[in-house]
């Protein structure tokens, strides 16, 4: 941890005679992690010895993380299979709906990024879709198979 202190010495110490402080702002967190990421990489006999706060991710995680992990669905049609799987679109949804469904479970999508797997979802019939007109406007309602 003393390290890491001397570190952050050195990079207050480097900017403590800029005058702007957005400026002085910007420079302290470039040189910090400048000497940061030299620390945690450097082979040097002071800094070899301290503890690494971090090792590598598959280090980090333990075997029944890994699996977890690896169960997780990652594609946007994947997801949306999970959402099919768990009855949402039971009443029928619209692209909005989907999307805010999504985003609720922390997989941030445009609508535009759901519209193309959407599609592919009901050609191969993991989907159904029915439009709808209000007005002028026509609309998209998917439904389960």
């Amino acid at each position: 941890m003393d390290v890491l202190l001397q570190a952050r010495k050195r990079a207050e110490a480097a900017v403590s005679d800029m005058p702007d402080p957005d400026l002085r702002t910007a420079a302290f967190q470039v040189i910090l992690k400048h000497l940061l990421d030299q620390l945690f990489t450097s082979a040097t006999p002071d800094i070899a010895s301290a503890p690494r706060p971090y090792g590598p991710a598959q280090a980090r995680q333990s075997a029944d993380t890994q699996q977890q992990a690896s169960n997780l669905p990652r594609s946007v049609g994947t997801r949306i299979l999970v959402l099919r799987d768990q009855g949402f679109f039971e009443g029928g949804r619209g692209i909005g709906k989907i999307r805010d469904e999504l985003q609720a479970r922390g997989w941030m999508y445009d609508l535009t990024a759901i519209s193309g797997p959407l599609m592919k979802l009901v050609r191969r019939r993991h989907l159904r879709r029915v439009q709808s007109t209000n007005g002028k406007r026509k609309t998209f309602r998917y439904f389960n198979p």
